[in-house]
């Protein structure tokens, strides 16, 4: 099921942007201009599509998170690495590649291409910014619910799972360990939910792992 609606949530987006760089694009006034042209390729693949992702997304799961059935939340420990060089390189793929080529020729690249870039790089800090400021890991009373303002791009060909958006039920999950204050809750080997847990709620959080059947990693 999961792997069913992440495949939905891209395959959606996808065709989307397909429709709108055929059959809008090109009737855009002055598009037939490089710079134009490549930046809205460029804001279609890193706003639009990982904007339409988070709320399919977020709507799909928020009729899940029910008042009566929740107990606390936590925010997601992931690193912003993985998402970070996603975005910066669909950038510079779409942005400088087409410009300096195969040779690397940064002679071709204009003052205006490199704002623009820094632009659509800032951009991405934004989106990364909400993203792991705004999701929350809910612990439900039968499953762990991960809901909020989530724009990380998810492209779903066999990559493992890293806290994505999405139900998780307690059983599913193998074991849990702590590093600092990063829980991380093991669905196999590859697929993990990272959490943030301060410290004063450590003995509160142990309790109900262990109380859902999940014991430490040995």
């Amino acid at each position: 099921m999961k792997n069913s609606f992440r495949s939905i949530s891209f395959i959606i987006p996808f065709l989307t942007i397909i429709l709108l760089i055929t059959f809008i694009v090109p009737f855009i006034p002055g598009i037939e201009n490089g710079v134009l042209f490549f930046s809205l390729l460029v804001f279609l693949i890193i706003i639009i599509f990982p904007l339409m992702q988070g709320i399919i997304r977020y709507v799909y799961y928020k009729k899940y998170l029910i008042k009566s059935n929740f107990y606390f939340s936590l925010k997601i420990g992931e690193t912003k690495t993985f998402q970070r060089v996603l975005y910066y390189l669909l950038v510079i793929l779409v942005l400088i590649y087409p410009i300096v080529g195969r040779e690397f020729n940064f002679k071709n690249l204009t003052s205006t291409n490199i704002i623009v870039t820094l632009i659509f790089l800032v951009l991405s800090e934004i989106m990364l910014y909400f993203s792991f400021s705004k999701i929350h890991i809910n612990f439900m009373k039968d499953n762990i619910l991960i809901l909020g303002s989530d724009f990380r791009m998810d492209l779903p060909m066999g990559n493992p799972i890293k806290s994505n958006s999405g139900i998780y039920f307690y059983n599913e999950f193998e074991n849990y360990s702590f590093n600092k204050n990063i829980l991380t809750l093991y669905l196999s080997e590859n697929d993990k939910i990272k959490a943030k847990l301060p410290d004063n709620l450590k003995p509160q959080v142990i309790a109900f792992l262990e109380n859902k059947k999940i014991n430490a990693k040995r």
